[in-house]
């Protein structure tokens, strides 16, 4: 497979696929945003069912979180984990 680099500024950071550990039954679809907390947690974003998966820096599943979390955690990763 041909790596895949993306630039932010003068950084590169090379994409590392796949990433992340699901637990069975579990997918990816339509990730629409990802975000990372002051803790290296990974929240991924998608319009699939769980809506926000959360993972570890190493890629690890940690939770997912259901509807009713979605502004919950979008306005806390924003404000306090950045």
């Amino acid at each position: 497979m041909t790596e895949l680099v993306v630039g932010l500024g003068d950084e590169l950071f090379s994409v590392v696929r796949p990433w992340g550990e699901l637990p069975p039954g579990m997918q990816l679809r339509d990730v629409s945003d990802v975000a990372v907390d002051s803790h290296d947690h990974v929240y991924v974003y998608q319009r699939g069912d769980p809506p926000i998966v959360v993972f570890d820096a190493s890629g690890g599943y940690l939770r997912s979180l259901r509807p009713g979390f979605q502004k919950f955690v979008v306005l806390c990763v924003v404000l306090c984990g950045r």
